[in-house]
C-alpha cells in the first residue's frame, strides 16, 4: 500500500522513493547535507560508499561546498590512498 501511495501522491517512481528515503535514513539529521543536489546525496547515501568518501564530503559541505555526483562517484573510484590528499578543486561554494 505504501508504493501505490507514493505514486499517487508524489508521482515519483518506487525507485525516487527509496533514494529519498535512503538519503533521509543516512543523512536526515546533518543539515549540512541539504545544500547538496539530490543526484549527490542519492550516490553519497548508498551503502557501498566508502566513509573515506562521506567524510570528505561532509567536510566540503560544511563550509557551503557543493559536490557533484559525478564527484563522488570519482571519489569513490578512486585508491582510498589518493582519496586523503589534498584536492586543488573541484568543489564549487554554494
Amino acid at each position: 500500500m505504501f508504493l501505490p501511495w507514493i505514486r499517487a501522491e508524489f508521482g515519483m517512481s518506487v525507485d525516487t522513493a527509496r533514494n529519498f528515503m535512503r538519503a533521509a535514513d543516512v543523512y536526515g539529521k546533518k543539515g549540512t547535507f541539504l545544500l547538496l543536489p539530490a543526484a549527490a546525496l542519492y550516490e553519497l547515501a548508498v551503502p557501498s560508499t566508502p566513509e573515506r568518501v562521506r567524510q570528505e564530503v561532509e567536510a566540503h559541505a560544511t563550509k557551503s561546498e557543493t559536490v557533484t555526483a559525478a564527484e563522488i562517484k570519482r571519489l569513490k573510484a578512486e585508491p582510498p590512498a589518493d582519496a586523503q590528499k589534498g584536492r586543488a578543486g573541484g568543489y564549487r561554494a554554494a
